[in-house]
């Protein structure tokens, strides 16, 4: 009996067979417990499925003893693949197997996006699938044919990306060779498309194409919960919709502690549910909760008088500048942001300003262990208004970004406030 280690709840026997129901024309999941897998693609496909993290996240997740093999190739082609899938398969004498198509975003090109193709060029494309999922077939495999993932520099340009591709020739070919493995739209139950415009940052930001280590790791996540799910379960996945464009962020919480002393109980928010849009900081004051919706988080517990510009033109703004949260060379700040979307990136700024002192109390911050300094104060005394660190590209880890403000030298270190901005 196999046990089912994720989904124990949903772990029945179905009693019907690959024999009783026609995977080509039926949209109802089998319960086939096929435990050999082959990836074919290109790049993406490669670096996405390493053949030993995707047999250890299937068996720890089904209590399985499973197979993977990936012959994915970079920079392959649909048309490529066409010529090499029969080698490829001829290397295997499994009697059953899973095999994951995932291939065509080396045909898409913004430079030649799919309005430019003509329709016998579509016809090729079309057939390069048929024959393509024929030949899997024909070895009596189970071909699982994924729509092409979303590059993630395409949100205000989906037409010069993958999308019409998807609708027009991959979608259709689903539904006409996978149905099992689909959704009636022809969205595949993988929905990589959808998986990776929802989630951009699987992919990394130099191409906006290729999976980062992490994303690579995501991946195969979304393969392990829909593919595997219902070969293993006989249960169709929830069906992944594609979501706007991720143009909010929202914090659920944040917290300032002085070590392992108490945390200070008005700066604990508990639920506040924050929202910010890119590329601003829209957050609620923790020391006015009647101001409402404001630009900034001003950090007001101990008030050694803070500095102002009288017109914002600081680092920060005057709000934030009016008052500090001041420390000893002894303490060490630290400062958590919770209930963060792990797939999104953040900017951090912040500083902080002492009037009235003539050291130059400077202050460390540190955030995934990257330290940067500000100066609270000129060398003449007056307020440093114009300093401060900025941290970006920051990723959070369990959906917390954990900022450590300590003391540069032996003077007492400042804060003001911060900003927070999502960038992805």
């Amino acid at each position: 009996m196999m046990i089912v280690k994720m989904y124990p709840e949903l772990f029945e026997q179905v009693t019907s067979s690959a024999s009783e129901i026609d995977y080509k024309t039926s949209f109802i999941p089998i319960q086939r417990n096929i435990s050999n897998y082959l990836f074919v693609g290109a790049s993406i496909t490669y670096l996405s499925f390493d053949p030993i993290e995707t047999k250890t996240l299937i068996d720890s997740t089904f209590g399985v003893s499973s197979t993977v093999y990936n012959r994915a190739v970079g920079g392959r082609t649909l048309d490529e693949l066409e010529l090499y899938i029969d080698t490829i398969l001829s290397d295997y004498t499994e009697t059953e197997m899973i095999v994951f198509v995932h291939i065509g975003g080396n045909n898409v090109s913004a430079e030649s996006p799919f309005s430019d193709l003509t329709e016998t060029r579509k016809d090729e494309l079309r057939a390069s699938i048929d024959n393509i999922i024929n030949s899997i077939k024909t070895k009596g495999y189970i071909p699982v044919l994924s729509d092409i993932s979303f590059r993630t520099n395409h949100y205000d340009s989906e037409e010069l990306s993958a999308k019409p591709f998807n609708d027009y020739i991959w979608k259709p070919k689903i539904l006409e060779h996978c149905k099992e493995f689909a959704y009636e739209d022809g969205t595949s139950v993988f929905s990589f498309y959808n998986f990776t415009y929802n989630n951009p940052t699987v992919v990394n930001g130099y191409d906006y194409t290729h999976p980062t280590d992490n994303g690579a790791s995501l991946i195969i996540k979304r393969f392990v919960d829909t593919v595997c799910y219902q070969n293993y379960l006989g249960i169709k996945p929830d069906r992944l919709d594609k979501m706007k464009p991720f143009n909010y962020f929202k914090l659920s919480k944040f917290k300032v502690s002085f070590g392992s002393d108490d945390i200070l109980p008005h700066l604990d928010t508990e639920n506040i549910n924050l929202i910010g849009e890119i590329g601003t900081t829209t957050l609620i004051s923790t020391d006015n909760y009647d101001m409402g919706v404001q630009s900034s988080i001003d950090l007001y517990y101990v008030t050694g008088s803070g500095a102002v510009t009288g017109n914002n033109s600081g680092f920060l703004l005057d709000t934030q500048l009016r008052h500090n949260v001041y420390f000893s060379p002894t303490q060490t700040l630290t400062l958590t942001l919770s209930g963060l979307s792990n797939y999104q990136r953040f900017k951090f700024r912040t500083s902080g300003r002492k009037e009235g002192a003539t050291q130059l109390r400077e202050t460390n911050v540190t955030i995934n262990g990257y330290t940067k300094s500000y100066v609270c104060i000129e060398s003449d005394g007056t307020p440093n208004v114009d300093d401060g660190v900025e941290f970006t590209n920051i990723a959070p880890t369990n959906g917390e970004i954990t900022v450590v403000y300590t003391c540069k030298s032996g003077d007492y270190g400042y804060v003001g406030g911060f900003d927070l901005m999502r960038e992805i």
